[in-house]
Parts: C-alpha cells; structure tokens; sequence
C-alpha cells in the first residue's frame, strides 16, 4: 500500500501509465485471492469445492447461488474443484485484472464484448466538473465517503484509470468499495475495541478501588487488633504487677508476724531468766537493769522499725549494701554473743563452785561458819562490776542480733 502511494505521488500520475502500480496492485489482488482461498480451503486440502466456495458469504456480499455461478465459471475444465492458480487467475479475471502473462489486446476485445460499467465518455476527454461530479457520485456509490484521511490520491488514481485505463475502471470502483468496507469495519472494531478498554478500564479501576477499600478495612481492623492486643497486655502486666505487689506486701506482714513472735520468745526467755536469779538480790537488781536497758532497746527498736520502712523507699541497691553490713555487724555480734554467754556460764559454775566450798566450810565448823560471817565484808566489788557489764553485752548483744535478724529478713 506504501508503494502504491508513492506511485501514485508524482507528476507522472497524470501522463504515461505506471505499470509499478498496476504490478502493485495485481500483487494486491494476489494476496486477496491467497487469503480468500485460504478461507474456503479451512481443512488445507490444496483445492476447494463448491461446498467450500459457499464460507465466503461472510466476505462477499454475494448470494449462494451467485457463489455457484462464479464457482461454474472459474471451473474450466469441469472437475469440480478450484486449485490455488486456477483460483487466483479467476479472481483476477472476475475482478478486471489481466495477469502478467495476458495481452492487453485480449482483454480489450473482451471488454468490447461485455458490458461497460465505467462511467461514458470519450478516451482522452476532459471535462474537470463533470470529472469531479462522477468521482463524487463513485464515492458515494462504494460508500467511500469521508473515509479517507487524503481523497487526492484516491482521486488522480481513478482520474488515471478513467482516462488511460477504462478497463479498470469498475475494478478500481469495486477496489475501493472493499477497501471503504474493510477500514469501516476497522474502525467499528478499533471503535468496539476502544469501548471495551474503556469498560475493561473502568472495570479495573472499580477493582483496584474496591481492593483499596479492602485494604483499608483490614488496616484498621489490624490496628484495632493490635490496639486490643497491646490493651490487653498491660491490663495482664497491671494485674501480675499488682499480684507481685501484694505477695510482697504479704511477706512483709509474715516477716513482721514473724518478729513479733521472736520477741515474745524473748520475752518469755527473760522471764524464765529472771526467775533463775531472784536467789540472788543482786542478779534481781541486774535484772531490774536488763528489764530497763530492754525498755530502751525496745524503743530503739521501734525507732529503727521507723528507720527500716523509711530506708524502704530508698533504691535497692542501697537497702542491699546496708542490709548486707547489717548482717555482717549481726554475726560479729553473735560470735561475741557466745563468748560471752560461754563466760557467764564459766561464772555461774565458779560461783556455785564458791557456794559448795561455803557450805561444806560451815557445815565442818559452824563457828567458823559464824565468824567468817561477822568478819565478811565484799572486798572487791571488781566481779559485780564485771558481771554487770557482762550482762549489758549481753543485752546489747540481743539488741544487736534483733536489728541484724531484721536487716536479714529485708534483704531475703
């Protein structure tokens, strides 16, 4: 078709014929012959039937019986089938087209026998309005109407066929009827086309919106979820943390029930003690002194009960380091504790020791017994010195190992 044009866009177009366009256009007619055969011939069996020739009611606007006539007439020796050539040369020669091989002079005598349909007029005769008025009836005759983008082409073609070539004049003709069908039926398929991306388009963008919204439903259901989740978690953490809290407030109210049964312990250890000493007036009087310092101590214990719960809001690691020299401090104490207890009771046998001699002294001579009587007199107050501040180390010694017993349960 590019070809064509250009055969048909120089200044020769109006003077000596151009056989490259009549070549081109018989290649053209070729092809159109090849592809029609090639419709009829759907099975490839190298030739086609009448059967066969009746599949191209759908490219033909022909009837079945005129289909037949055609098949008759192109059916030369009678055998009732159509090769490709014999095809391709009856194409050519039902359409007006000579083949290579045929004279000019054959197909003007047949031209001279059969009806002329190109428009009357003299060869050679040139009349530019009664032209222009026959090239404006054609188009519209084939339906070739504005269809073409340039009719100048289309037009100096068929001025050149009108005036050189009346032969091809109604082959032009019908040419250019086919040729407006088929780029009509283009354009209602490039026309069904466009439509159908345009739905198909809208279709997509109806989905791809439809596909966003869904995204966005299931983010915000994700988000709700996670929210929920994450809710969730620290009402769990709140609850455990509260759980924590009270087990610990729990081992504290142990630890102090605790305690407060050690003290009546000692207690009850101190009067147990103070009945072993109410034989001597003296150890009464210690007693009384223990009782007294064990009223203060108390009371510092108190003072340092305060001290403990206000240490407790003070940081670990600082409860940890106090409570760790606490318990250092507390098994110094009772290390010493039990030397001294080991003493007190090295005194308490001297002492019975002293008392055995005594009575055995005055049961042997009960004037002896008299008389060291009257001439006794406590020369040496040094051991009630040293039993008293024996006995302060070992009240002193219970405090401490109170507050270290304490400072123990803390850090556990």
């Amino acid at each position: 078709m590019v070809s064509l044009q250009k055969s048909l866009s120089g200044e020769d177009m109006m003077t000596e014929p151009n056989q490259e366009m009549l070549d081109n256009m018989q290649e053209m007619m070729a092809q159109k012959a090849g592809e029609l055969f090639r419709l009829c011939d759907k099975e490839e069996k190298g030739f086609i039937t009448k059967t066969d020739m009746q599949r191209l009611r759908a490219e033909l606007p022909v009837s079945p019986d005129q289909l037949e006539v055609v098949f008759d007439s192109l059916d030369n020796d009678g055998n009732g089938y159509l090769t490709l050539e014999e095809f391709a040369d009856g194409f050519g020669s039902f359409l007006g087209i000579r083949s290579p091989g045929t004279s000019r002079d054959h197909y003007e005598d047949e031209d001279d026998d059969g009806d002329n349909t190109v428009y009357e007029g003299e060869a050679g005769t040139c009349d530019p309005q009664l032209e222009e008025k026959q090239f404006v009836e054609m188009l519209h005759h084939t339906g070739a109407s504005r269809v073409f983008q340039d009719e100048d082409i289309i037009k100096a073609m068929w001025q050149k066929l009108h005036r050189e070539e009346p032969d091809m004049a109604s082959t032009f003709e019908d040419f250019i009827a086919k040729l407006a069908s088929d780029i009509k039926k283009s354009k209602v398929d490039f026309q069904s086309l466009e439509s159908a991306l345009m739905s198909k388009n809208n279709e997509h963008e109806k989905e791809v919106k439809k596909l966003y919204e869904e995204m966005e439903l299931q983010i915000k259901q994700e988000r709700e979820r996670i929210l929920a989740e994450e809710k969730a978690k620290e009402r769990q953490i709140r609850t455990e943390l509260e759980q924590q809290l009270y087990e610990k407030e729990k081992q504290l109210q142990e630890i102090l029930n605790r305690h407060q049964e050690m003290e009546q312990k000692l207690s009850q250890i101190n009067n147990t003690e103070a009945k072993t000493k109410l034989e001597n007036e003296k150890l009464q009087k210690e007693k009384e002194e223990l009782e007294e310092m064990l009223s203060r101590s108390q009371d510092n214990l108190e003072e340092s009960r305060t001290y403990i719960q206000q240490m407790q809001l003070q940081q670990k690691d600082e409860k940890r380091e106090r409570a760790r020299a606490a318990l250092m401090l507390s098994e110094g104490i009772a290390i010493e504790r039990e030397s001294l207890v080991k003493q007190l009771d090295l005194l308490k046998d001297v002492n019975k020791r002293l008392r055995d001699d005594k009575d055995e002294a005055e049961a042997t001579d009960p004037r002896l017994s008299r008389s060291r009587a009257q001439n006794y007199r406590p020369q040496n107050p040094s051991p009630g010195r040293s039993f008293v501040s024996r006995g302060q180390l070992l009240v002193n010694t219970s405090q401490a190992d109170r507050k270290g017993q304490l400072s123990w349960s803390q850090l556990t």
